[in-house]
């Protein structure tokens, strides 16, 4: 199967759900049920949100009665710095990760290493001249290139997206660079996204 629920934000660590819901990108319900069947893991997905169960008591269809649902919405996003989608089911997020890179998720112990290391990491980039000297696009990029240079090591043995550093107007800027980062990744849930680039000229 290319795609498995790997754990809802009940048995998550809770900073790993923040770090997911602030660097998502909200996709539609019908669009995921299209990619889930062509994924091979429709059933599945249904399954483990008790929607084919919930379609007979309402008289409706299962993928009726999924896409109609008001309590139910999805989003792409990071978690624990890996590309993956969730869905949102009566306020709980459900988390699926492409096969490929479900061993990378880590356990309560080490994610919460990984979380103090990125309020570490937070704090270096806030004091860095060029990022707190950065006025246009080109130049917050170049600062988040040139902190990713000072830090790699850290950044990659840890998962450390640069999105999980920065506040929400800068986001889309470290974006850019995360999805040139992660770009083998992304694929796995590249038709799900309403806009993947990876054609900037600045990298990382």
């Amino acid at each position: 199967m290319s795609f498995t629920l790997v754990t809802t934000c009940q048995s998550a660590y809770e900073y790993d759900i923040h770090e997911l819901q602030d660097n998502s990108e909200d996709i539609n319900l019908q669009d995921l049920l299209i990619f889930a069947k062509n994924q091979g893991f429709k059933e599945s997905l249904l399954e483990d949100l008790n929607i084919n169960e919930f379609a007979k008591k309402i008289d409706k269809d299962p993928d009726s009665a999924f896409i109609e649902d008001p309590a139910i919405d999805a989003a792409v996003s990071l978690y624990q710095g890996i590309p993956c989608f969730y869905v949102r089911h009566s306020g709980i997020e459900h988390i699926y990760l492409h096969s490929s890179l479900s061993s990378k998720v880590i356990d309560h112990d080490e994610s919460e290493k990984r979380i103090d290391l990125i309020d570490d990491l937070e704090g270096l980039l806030a004091d860095q001249l060029d990022w707190l000297e950065a006025k246009t696009p080109l130049e917050h990029k170049k600062a988040l290139i040139n902190f990713f240079s000072d830090n790699k090591a850290l950044l990659i043995e840890n998962n450390i997206p640069l999105q999980s550093l920065v506040g929400h107007k800068e986001r889309k800027y470290a974006q850019e660079l995360d999805m040139k980062r992660f770009q083998s990744e992304f694929k796995t849930v590249r038709t799900l996204m309403k806009k993947y680039s990876t054609d900037s000229e600045l990298s990382i």
